[in-house]
């Protein structure tokens, strides 16, 4: 799917086609929670997400590998890589990236300083908005980030959230010349979201 544009979750920057489930809810009985993805968006596999779902007429890629260990920090190192590589060429995609990794050993205030500090440093991205918020009625923090290069500039806006031992990352990402359909459409991801435990 090229460049997705945000950390958040980041990445889905390559994917793999499956079967659409038909249902119009993700549900996650081993992580305790469901949201509802963008109707008639279908879900793709992905080596570094949970769930990935991508607006019809997407081109699906090679997924690459990604170790089930990985640490935030590592997955941090990873987005700028990523983010580093070409832009998104022009098979990209809107998509929604759901991410659970093992918490950091920091704060969520924190968590959020080191990813300023690390998008600081890179080039062609930058952060838009942040707030804090909540993520099925936890604290979560709210990012819009803007990503351009020599392909279509992306905006992605991702909820970051620790809840117990994980971080979960819900992430929409769509072309930056789509602001008011990001900020709808995340909006009704966002309020969907529920934990189930």
């Amino acid at each position: 799917m090229g460049r997705p544009g945000a950390l958040g979750a980041l990445l889905a920057a390559t994917v793999m086609a499956a079967p659409a489930d038909g249902d119009p809810h993700y549900r996650n009985a081993a992580l305790g929670c469901a949201f509802d993805p963008p109707a008639g968006w279908a879900r793709v596999r992905h080596a570094g997400a949970v769930a990935v779902f991508i607006r019809p007429g997407a081109r699906a890629e090679p997924a690459r590998r990604v170790s089930p260990g990985e640490t935030t920090m590592e997955f941090l190192s990873r987005a700028q890589r990523v983010l580093r590589a070409p832009p998104a060429r022009p098979g990209f995609r809107p998509n929604v990236t759901f991410t659970a990794r093992p918490a950091p050993s920091m704060s969520l205030a924190e968590f959020g300083r080191e990813m300023r500090r690390r998008i600081a440093r890179l080039r062609g991205v930058r952060v838009v908005r942040e707030t804090r918020g909540e993520l099925g009625g936890a604290p979560a923090l709210i990012r819009t980030v803007r990503a351009w290069g020599a392909g279509p500039a992306t905006l992605t806006r991702t909820a970051y959230c620790i809840r117990g031992a994980r971080l979960f990352v819900l992430a929409l990402t769509m072309r930056a010349t789509e602001p008011r359909r990001l900020a709808a459409a995340f909006a009704k991801l966002h309020a969907s979201f529920a934990w189930k435990r």
